[in-house]
């Protein structure tokens, strides 16, 4: 098999961003919002838990 006709089957795309940055913080902002955590029944513990893992 050539390797010029070999096509992935993902392609994935990656940018890391810095806790300094407004991207991260904007992020943050999201996914703490209020009816972010309701609207999923989350619990308010595992979310936390979740929280800490990211930091």
């Amino acid at each position: 098999m050539n390797s010029s006709s070999i096509t992935p089957g993902v392609v994935l795309k990656v940018r890391f961003v810095t806790s300094n940055k407004k991207a991260y913080q904007d992020y943050v902002d999201y996914v703490d919002r209020d009816n972010a955590k309701k609207e999923q029944g989350v619990h308010e513990k595992l979310f936390t838990l979740y929280q800490d893992y990211l930091s």
